[in-house]
């Protein structure tokens, strides 16, 4: 088995995340600029999520391949985008009735166990 060069890892794990992130990011401002509805930008944010998630797994199992090659990076990339668009599910609270709720809310026992195992 071929040893992972953990510079090489944290490169395109850190590439992956951040060419990634572009996209909910992207996402997020225009559905803000735009005034989408809460709907609207809830399903824009978790495709986004999902595209954020894949971009990720892809980049992660270009890397862990040389190591197994049995990974399959097409169900790898694709658990990963499910992954994260679940996480995304979690932590995005859609406004209120009247568009204007931004009460801050409290992270469930659930979303704090995601959020540790997410780094």
């Amino acid at each position: 088995m071929i040893r992972v060069r953990w510079w090489r890892w944290t490169v395109m794990t850190t590439a992956g995340e951040l060419a990634g992130f572009t996209v909910p990011a992207a996402a997020g401002a225009t559905s803000a600029t735009l005034a989408w509805p809460a709907g609207a930008s809830y399903a824009a944010l978790l495709a986004a999520g999902f595209v954020e998630g894949a971009v990720l797994g892809y980049s992660q199992a270009t890397v862990l391949r040389r190591a197994l090659p049995a990974l399959r990076v097409r169900r790898f990339w694709a658990a990963t985008g499910a992954a994260l668009t679940g996480l995304a599910a979690t932590r995005i609270v859609p406004e209120g009735p009247s568009g204007r709720d931004h009460r801050p809310c409290r992270p469930s026992r659930a979303q704090t166990i995601v959020d540790a195992s997410h780094f």
